[in-house]
């Protein structure tokens, strides 16, 4: 702590001019939240916002929040009673009996990974192994299997419970029971296996027959199975025709006698007796999570809300009273914002205060020019010459890979993918796959960033590098180890131990130190003003600088950030719009404020000579540090110390004269580490660290 005579300990800004916080505001109009389950009891509808709680809705009203909660994301029911729990083994399972009004703790059942139900009979995957519950949870008993494995997976289809046990080799054996696992039946698995570390993600039985899907442990991103049982030949056999490859299936579902299967960011897709193959029975516009059956009408559970899906595949989407969207990409256009979340875009005319959806378009990056407007889905490319109002599609021979990030040059275009680096030129659309160099094999381009001719490229999974291109993407060369990167207008930026950025086609780089230890992911500039978004130690970050990186705000402070258990919360993106910074509150919706970008943060800050110099003594220290300087004039001295988080721990503000000055700054409570200090006074300023060791 400080010590000289009156100090005032305070949260203080060391810059010039200071600003206020609390300056936060939502932008409304982007409901649909990331629903990754529904269940229904009699005529209400629960939905559970990921890290954000659960919904009710019955059938006349909107959807109120039920439970708000950021530590609960999945549901289950059995009979009358609703259940919601975590999964990640830290939190309590709770229940309601009265349709969402009340919640209570099932005290008894810690560290629930899976539920499941039949009838009013609830199963529950703990550490301790498979439990069941005649009474709701209140007490259970063991499920006893007919062999012991090491892995055993247990599911149910709502009439039937399933068990999936093998060694980790080659040994699978499927069971089912009728009687809630008191006794088993052998599922002939002929067929299902065709190699080890497959285990069984669901299994049904759908119009007369099993169905199975499968998935691989040994490489997360390779192809997920789909197989069914022919009774005739008691044999499985695979059924994945037309079917996208290495994508995850999220659900299968019997439907008026249909078989419905849907994979992440991919269409719906139906099952095709005649041929056994499958075929698109809705549009992709919604990335559905799980089905359910509600008073014979078919709801989903989707990445853009809670929606319903009719028997031609047409979608009916409710909003109301789920404002969470996930916001992935930020532009501006003749005084316009346009925003993309949930693979859907919005536009607002009144500088981000409200937003209105484009129901024509579908995509997750959004890039604007004066001409024309340019979109990506997560299979699809596309263009519009009429600001957004209608759009054309250009994905021809792009095929069913994962599109990850869009750039554009006067000449070409460049598509990063899940299986390589494409391209095509401007002036007439033809996507060829860059077969130079690194991008031979089917590498997972996760950015690509082009300037005139050159071009930069990361691949994510395999060699994790950074790549160069100064000649169109003809030839590349290994340019570095893998580290974020971004383009504004003509300058590179590099996040790596520090930010760089070049303005001349990456020729030279220039340094911006940055104090704390941190992961940028989105940047932009406007003036001298640079603002970065990204994560310090899995927590979200914001910070600005006005002075190339000489003193830092920390810009999160107040902005409602719900931490995610076992994930980093990360702000992507961020924009400078007429005076109003926005961002992408992860899960959370957009929000600005208008309060950073002025014309007084655009002016430079004062030079070298108005600096002055400090002496810290002793430094390293174990109790206390004498600071000691010396001002030319009387002034109001600002002084504030910050860990390695950035988070500032003391403070003083206090009115001094002319001549030596000194304060004594105490560690008391403090742990061992490095802090940084920020001093001013009047036209003064300095920076440094200090080193406790305790």
């Amino acid at each position: 702590m400080f010590f000289k005579q009156t100090f005032l300990l305070g949260l203080l800004l060391i810059i010039t001019p200071l600003i206020t916080l609390s300056q936060w505001e939502m932008a409304s109009g982007l409901d649909g939240a990331r629903i990754p389950s529904m269940v229904s009891i009699d005529s209400v509808l629960f939905a559970i916002s990921k890290n954000r709680g659960v919904y009710s809705k019955s059938d006349t009203g909107n959807w109120e929040l039920s439970y708000g909660n950021s530590t609960y994301y999945k549901l289950a029911k059995a009979g009358g009673c609703v259940f919601i729990y975590s999964s990640d083994f830290t939190s309590v399972c709770k229940r309601s009996f009265d349709y969402g009004a009340t919640w209570e703790s099932v005290s008894s059942l810690y560290d629930i990974n899976q539920i499941w139900s039949i009838d009013t009979v609830i199963f529950f995957l703990l550490p301790s192994g498979f439990k069941r519950s005649f009474d709701f949870g209140t007490s259970y008993d063991s499920i006893q299997f007919p062999m012991q494995n090491p892995y055993i997976t247990v599911l149910s289809d709502d009439s039937l419970l399933y068990s999936h046990i093998w060694d980790g080799y080659e040994n699978h054996k499927i069971f089912y029971s009728d009687d809630f696992g008191d006794t088993w039946d052998s599922i002939n698995s002929d067929g299902l296996f065709s190699q080890s570390y497959l285990i069984v993600k669901q299994l049904k039985y759908l119009n007369g027959t099993f169905w199975a899907q499968l998935m691989s442990l040994s490489a997360p991103y390779s192809s997920r199975h789909i197989f069914t049982y022919n009774n005739d030949l008691s044999k499985w056999f695979e059924v994945t025709n037309n079917l996208p490859m290495g994508t995850s299936h999220n659900d299968l579902f019997g439907y008026n006698g249909n078989i419905l299967c849907s994979i992440n960011t991919y269409p719906v897709f139906e099952f095709n007796d005649e041929d056994s193959s499958w075929v698109q029975f809705a549009d992709a516009s919604k990335n559905v999570n799980h089905f359910l059956l509600h008073e014979e009408e078919l709801y989903c559970a989707t990445d853009q809300g809670a929606c319903s899906l009719d028997t031609n595949g047409n979608w009916t989407t409710f909003y109301t009273g789920l404002q969470h969207r996930d916001i992935s990409s930020i532009a501006t256009h003749n005084g316009n914002i346009y925003v993309t979340a949930n693979n859907e875009l919005f536009y607002s005319e009144d500088v981000g205060s409200s937003f209105i959806r484009n129901e024509n378009a579908y995509g997750f990056q959004i890039i604007t020019t004066d001409t024309v407007f340019y979109m990506i889905s997560p299979h699809e490319y596309r263009m519009s010459w009429d600001e957004g109002d209608t759009w054309n599609l250009y994905s021809d021979s792009i095929g069913n890979r994962k599109l990850t990030h869009l750039s554009i040059s006067p000449d070409y275009y460049y598509l990063g993918t899940s299986g390589g680096l494409f391209r095509s030129p401007s002036d007439s659309i033809a996507w060829e796959k860059v077969e130079n160099g690194p991008f031979s094999s089917n590498f997972y381009v996760k950015n690509v960033e082009a300037i005139d001719t050159t071009v930069f490229a990361a691949e994510l999974f395999y060699a994790q590098r950074l790549y160069f291109s100064n000649d169109n993407g003809n030839s590349f060369s290994d340019y570095d180890e893998y580290c974020i990167f971004r383009k504004i207008d003509q300058s590179y930026y590099l996040f790596k131990d520090s930010i760089y950025y070049s303005d001349d086609l990456a020729q030279t780089w220039k340094f911006i130190p940055f104090i704390i230890n941190y992961n940028g992911h989105c940047i932009d500039k406007k003036g001298d003003t640079l603002i970065i978004g990204g994560d310090v130690n899995g927590s979200a970050m914001i910070e600005m600088t006005y002075d190339h990186g000489e003193h830092w705000v920390d810009l999160i402070d107040d902005l409602p950030i719900l931490q995610y258990v076992l994930f980093s919360v990360i702000i992507k993106p961020l924009k400078i719009m007429d005076g109003r910074l926005f961002v992408g509150n992860p899960r959370h919706g957009l929000w600005y404020r208008d309060d950073i970008i002025t014309s007084t943060f655009e002016k430079p800050i004062s030079n070298t000579a108005d600096k002055f110099f400090i002496k810290v003594y002793p430094n390293p220290l174990s109790a206390s540090s004498t600071i000691e300087y010396t001002l030319q004039h009387p002034s109001t001295v600002f002084i504030s110390i910050y860990n390695q988080l950035g988070k500032q721990v003391d403070a003083i503000n206090e009115n001094q004269s002319s001549g030596k000055q000194q304060v004594i700054w105490n560690t008391q409570g403090l742990p061992s580490g490095i802090y940084y200090f920020t001093l001013q006074a009047g036209e003064q300023m300095a920076s440094g660290k200090i080193v406790v060791v305790k």
